[in-house]
């Protein structure tokens, strides 16, 4: 492929490749992985598409690898990603029925894959909804709730209720609504830690929210601020939430995010940059390691969690993943020898062994 990157067949076998490598990531839960390998077929296939327009094959490939990452991002519930990913593939598609592409494949691969466009998009009409739903109770509340009130569990209610509406602002790409609302829940977090500063329920959402915000700001493109919410985030981390592993896990997504956004958008580092990145990243697989030792014992929050990306790449933090598999698979084990129950993801992983995910392997032998 390096000697002769003109050369259509290699690249069309690279993008395979990676979508092979993608599917055998996603079958581990790997999603972080899973999302790389698949942006890299894609990358490969457009440009394959672009430089021979009449091979209509390409078309296909095209449009398949596009629908092996949408159907990844909607299980994740990333639905404004997948709804933008699934868009093209959509018109590719349509392209290919109108010019009467006479493939035996697409016959059947066509069919899945406006089927599974069409569902994101129910999915994300739904979610819609339900973000309706919730504003109107947020409403509802904050209409209730007197402008100094002095009531906890009242002001509490706003704050999760604020949060959630976030979170689903968030996934349906509503950025600048979720930092609104983020921004209206730290001023009540705010009030509410300065009355208990003990309550460890209110230290952990400050601390959450936080997070939150320095991770929009960032997919909004504003590192600056991005950076400034992430220290914030740290230095709001209490020593008493190291007690739930979870927690811990959490601390580990705060540093290495820190760590990622210390000179963003710059070509390099200064030293001192360098080293407070590198300082992050060791405390941050010192906290998953202490998550382990306090319990955790999936290796799927590792996983699954895209900020911890800057640490995928060391060692050590294999080194946990690994183990937390291991420790995973001996229920199967116990359970092969009859000394326990079936496991409870065998039903997830046979639902997604029948999705579109692995159509590309199949089309391209």
């Amino acid at each position: 492929m390096a000697e002769q990157p003109a050369v259509s067949d290699y690249r069309r076998t690279l993008a395979l490749t990676y979508t092979s490598l993608g599917n055998l990531y996603q079958e581990s839960d790997e999603i972080a992985e899973t999302f790389r390998c698949y942006q890299q077929a894609i990358a490969i296939q457009e440009k394959l598409a672009r430089d021979d327009p009449a091979f209509l094959q390409n078309q296909l490939y095209l449009a398949i690898y596009l629908g092996n990452l949408g159907s990844n991002y909607a299980e994740v519930n990333m639905l404004d990603d997948a709804r933008r990913t699934l868009a093209p593939m959509a018109v590719i598609v349509a392209e290919l029925r109108r010019r009467g592409f006479n493939d035996s494949d697409f016959a059947t691969s066509g069919k899945r894959l406006e089927r599974l466009a069409a569902t994101v998009n129910e999915q994300f009409a739904k979610a819609e909804e339900e973000l309706r739903r919730l504003e109107k109770t947020l409403a509802e509340e904050q209409s209730r709730l007197p402008a100094e009130s002095t009531s906890m569990a009242a002001r509490y209610r706003l704050i999760r209720l604020q949060s959630t509406c976030a979170l689903h602002s968030q996934r349906l790409g509503r950025k600048e609504e979720a930092l609104r609302l983020v921004a209206d829940s730290l001023r009540l977090l705010d009030a509410l830690v300065k009355e208990r500063p003990d309550d460890l329920a209110y230290l952990a959402d400050r601390f959450l929210a936080l997070s939150f915000r320095a991770r929009t700001c960032r997919e909004l493109g504003r590192p600056a601020e991005a950076l400034q919410a992430a220290r914030a985030a740290l230095a709001a981390w209490d020593p008493r939430l190291a007690e739930q592993p979870q927690r811990l896990v959490e601390l580990a997504a705060a540093r290495a995010q820190c760590g990622a956004l210390l000179g963003e958008g710059r070509a390099s580092l200064t030293e001192a940059e360098t080293a407070e990145r590198r300082q992050l990243e060791d405390l941050a697989v010192k906290a998953l390691r202490d998550a382990v030792d306090k319990g955790l014992r999936n290796a799927q929050a590792l996983k699954t969690n895209l900020v911890l990306d800057p640490l995928r790449r060391r060692d050590d933090f294999k080194a946990l993943v690994r183990e937390l598999d291991a420790k995973a698979k001996k229920p199967d084990a116990d359970h092969r020898s009859g000394n326990g129950s079936k496991p409870k993801d065998e039903a997830k992983k046979a639902k997604r062994a029948q999705r579109t995910l692995s159509l590309a392997c199949r089309f391209l032998k």
